[in-house]
Parts: structure tokens; C-alpha cells; sequence
């Protein structure tokens, strides 16, 4: 072979060489090999200079990840045995028996693989070892992990509210108690029957964390020679997670879980035939009266501002999913009750408006900041009993406002003249059914059904509806409904 067919060979081969060098680093994966002395060898990837934060060349195995002696030891036996090759077991089943995983120094999770490197006659020239960082896999899943478990938690919590009311005021109380409980054999045994009685309750609310931490107290006292209570860090892990189920029953049951105490669930369909039922045995009108008005304002009626947690949830979720910001909203409503179930058709549908609102009255952050507005848009909500006994809703934004020359383009369109309408009256057309100023429909709006939609339900329940906006200040739109007794 000439010397120029053979520097022609040796190019491809420094070129083949780079091409998988760039191949292996590209993998973000360390690849390193290590002979029958467990030194591995100076070629390597680059990502393992970053997960073992050394170069790997020359170095042994406890050089790079942290054994301990007898650790060593298993390794040392475990290479004489692969590359002996004299074992039953085949590579696959021994490589099993191998340091599989680590956390370095930036505190990464690093899983480790093992694959056999063969020369002539299948002899076991070497070991490729590869390092994986699954830090991010491994916190994916203990999230889901942790969803799951929350979810599970929830349920529980959710189908046996008095029973969970009950263990959290008791457990709240012994801890308390704990704290200066004194000691004696006596004592002893009633912590420790205690700590265990509460842990399977735990266990039955699925509040694992909680579970763990009254088990860890269980063995402090069992294994501590004054046999006292557990250490004031330990009752406040405890209390901590005993915090986090108290969180997720105020998100289910409202803040005023804990003050509200145990409850009954009581069917609207029942007190209404109570009410019946008090009309047929109080004949004197004003007692009568009386006893109907305080079964209204105690078990019928609600605070004004719960019947629009719907309301309020559709239109941050429209304004969020649209790239806005969700709306500030503020309610005047303190110190009126209603009783839902009566108007539940009006609000229902006010998840129409929500829909408008965040789709057609507030702007994107960015042309909110050019009219000097906050990007966060003001939704406020008020309400109030009229000296006429109706209810008066006042839904105002702060948003872009209604142009009532897009109304009359829009109604041009479909050949309705408006033209002796003032601005005021045209913007009512936006109740007409089928109007919309959109060209298209989408799944939030568009089909002009909405806000008809709204103002056939008030009406139905013999109510009525008026409209203000300005352009580039708002709108404002106000309902009035009897109050039915």
C-alpha cells in the first residue's frame, strides 16, 4: 500500500472518529470505558466532565461516583467475575450487581447502564459505561406521584367531611397537649396508643406525609430512654402536614371549614316543605312570618357572592387561555343573601357574559398598556335589595368598551337599518339573538346566542336588563329580579 493510500485511510479514520465523537456528545449522555483493572480509559463524552465534574481519563470507578469500602469491594469482585467469563450468568444478569445510579455534586440523579465491549472469540475486552441524568424524569413522576396522592387525599376528605372535622379538632388538640404532657410509664403508653390511633386515621384520609410523620414519632418516643414526648420539631413537621389537609378542606368546603363545625346536608326540596308544613300548623301570620324569614336567611340563602364562583371561574379561564391577564375582580355584595335555587337559571347564565367579557371587552396586556390601563382588567361585581323588593346586579368592566359603529355594520350587513337609533339604543342590538360582530364562530363565541341567552332568562323570570358602555372605558350592564319569597 502506497503512503498516500495509506494517509487517505488514516483521514477517514480521524474523520469517522470525530463523526462519532460529535454523535456521543451530542447524546448529552457520558460514554466511558473501563478495562479488567476498572480504569477507564481517556476517550470519553463531554457530558461526563459535567456529571462526574472531573475528567474520567485514568480514574477508577470511586474516583467518580461515591462508594463506600465494602461497596468497593463488591465492585472489584464483581469485574474479576465479568471478565473471568467462567459464570453461569450471562453479562445481562450481572451487570445487575453494579453501581445503578447516584446523585452528584449539583445534587442530580445519575442512572448508570453497563454494556460489554467483545474482541476476538467473543473475549470481554472492555465495559462501555453509561451515565444518564434523570433528574428530570425523576421529579416529573414524584409531581405525578404527588398529584395523585393530593387527588386521592381530596376524595377522601370530600366523602367524610364531619368525620375528617372531627380528627383534625382532636389531633389539633392532643399535640397541644404534647407539648407539656408529663412524663411516666403510664403516660408512655397513652402517647404511643394515641400517636398509632391517629396515624390509621391518617391512613384512612390518605394523608400519607402525615402518616410518616406520626410513625417517626412513634419511634422517637418508643426508642427514647426518658420515654417523653416527641421533640418540638417533631410536632411541628406534624402540624405541617396536618396544615396541609386543613388547606385542601378549605378549598372544598370554604375557608370557615374549621369554624364551621360539623354539619347535615339538608335537601332545598325538604325546607321548602317545611315552609309548607309551618303554613298548615302557625296559624298567627306574623309568627309565621317570622319563623319562614329565619329559615331563609339561616338555611335557604347564601352569600350574594357565592352564586358567582361559576362566573368567576370562566372568565379567568377565557382571559388566561387567550393570553390575557385574569381579571381583578372586586364584589359589593356583603350583607346580602339569596337563595339560589330560585334564580340558578340567571346564573347560570352568566357564564355567557363571562365569556364576552374576557373575549370581546378586555384587551390584550399590551393595548392596555398603550391606553395607560393596568394589564390587569377590574371586573366588579354588586349587589343589592331595592326598597321596590327586587335585586339589583351590576356587572362593570373597564375593558374596551362597545363601538356602536360595529353594531351598525354589523346590522348594515344583514340589511337592518339603524340609522334612527341613537348610540345608546344600538348597542342593545348585542341581545338580539344570532348577532355577533364576530365573522367566525369559535368555541367561546360567536354564534350571537350568549347574550340573548341572558336576556330571555331575566325576563322569564320577569326581570329586566339595561346596557352603558363607552369605547375605551367600559361597560356596564345591570339586572333587576323580584325577590321572590
Amino acid at each position: 500500500i502506497s503512503s498516500g493510500e495509506l494517509n487517505e485511510v488514516n483521514n477517514k479514520l480521524e474523520r469517522l472518529n470525530l463523526s462519532i465523537n460529535a454523535m456521543l456528545d451530542s447524546l448529552g449522555q457520558g460514554f466511558l470505558f473501563f478495562d479488567e483493572s476498572g480504569k477507564f480509559s481517556p476517550v470519553y463524552s463531554k457530558a461526563c466532565e459535567k456529571i462526574f465534574h472531573k475528567s474520567p481519563a485514568d480514574k477508577k470507578i470511586n474516583d467518580l461516583i461515591p462508594l463506600t469500602d465494602s461497596e468497593i469491594e463488591d465492585f472489584n469482585l464483581w469485574l474479576s467475575i465479568i471478565f473471568d467469563q467462567t459464570s453461569a450468568m450471562n453479562f445481562g444478569d450481572l451487570k445487575e450487581l453494579a453501581p445503578s445510579q447516584f446523585t452528584n455534586a449539583d445534587d442530580r440523579y445519575i442512572e448508570l447502564d453497563y454494556r460489554p465491549m467483545y474482541i476476538a472469540q467473543n473475549k470481554l475486552g472492555g465495559v462501555l459505561m453509561i451515565a444518564t441524568d434523570r433528574t428530570n424524569k425523576l421529579i416529573a413522576e414524584q409531581k405525578l406521584k404527588e398529584t395523585e396522592e393530593t387527588a386521592q387525599t381530596v376524595m377522601s376528605i370530600a366523602q367524610n367531611r364531619n368525620n375528617f372535622f372531627r380528627f383534625i379538632k382532636d389531633i389539633k388538640s392532643y399535640l397541644k397537649y404534647l407539648k407539656q404532657a408529663p412524663n411516666s410509664d403510664e403516660e408512655y403508653e397513652l402517647m404511643l396508643r394515641n400517636l398509632h390511633t391517629y396515624k390509621g386515621l391518617a391512613l384512612i384520609f390518605k394523608m400519607d406525609g402525615l402518616a410518616r410523620e406520626l410513625h417517626s414519632a412513634e419511634d422517637e418516643i418508643k426508642y427514647s430512654e426518658q420515654r417523653k414526648a416527641p421533640e418540638a420539631e417533631t410536632l411541628k413537621k406534624i402540624s405541617k402536614e396536618i396544615d396541609k389537609g386543613v388547606s385542601l378542606a378549605k378549598q372544598i368546603f370554604g375557608k370557615d371549614f374549621l369554624s364551621s363545625g360539623q354539619i347535615k346536608q339538608i335537601q332545598y326540596d325538604d325546607l321548602v316543605e317545611y315552609k309548607n308544613f309551618l303554613e298548615t300548623k302557625v296559624a298567627d301570620k306574623a309568627i309565621l312570618k317570622e319563623l319562614q324569614g329565619k329559615l331563609n336567611e339561616s338555611f335557604m340563602a347564601v352569600p350574594a357572592k357565592s352564586c358567582f364562583k361559576t362566573f368567576e371561574a370562566e372568565l379567568k379561564r377565557i382571559a388566561i387561555s387567550q393570553g390575557k391577564a385574569p381579571p381583578d375582580i372586586k364584589y359589593n355584595t356583603k350583607g346580602v343573601n339569596i337563595i339560589p335555587q330560585r334564580y340558578q337559571e340567571f346564573f347560570d347564565s352568566l357564564v355567557h357574559l363571562a365569556r364576552n367579557i374576557a373575549d370581546h371587552a378586555i384587551e390584550m396586556p399590551s393595548t392596555r398598556r398603550k391606553k395607560d390601563k393596568n394589564e390587569m382588567a377590574e371586573v366588579v361585581v354588586s349587589v343589592r335589595e331595592l326598597k321596590d323588593k327586587s335585586y339589583e346586579f351590576i356587572v362593570e368592566d373597564d375593558g374596551a368598551g362597545i363601538d356602536p359603529e360595529i353594531i351598525r355594520k354589523r346590522l348594515k350587513s344583514v340589511d337592518i337599518d339603524s340609522s334612527s337609533e341613537s348610540d345608546e339604543e344600538v348597542i342593545y342590538h348585542i341581545f338580539d339573538s344570532e348577532f355577533s360582530t364576530k365573522e367566525k364562530a369559535t368555541e367561546i363565541s360567536g354564534r350571537g346566542i350568549g347574550m340573548s341567552a341572558i336576556k330571555n332568562t331575566v325576563e322569564a323570570i320577569d326581570g329586566e336588563i339595561s346596557l352603558i358602555s363607552k369605547i375605551n372605558e367600559g361597560t356596564k350592564i345591570t339586572v333587576n329580579l323580584p325577590i321572590y319569597s
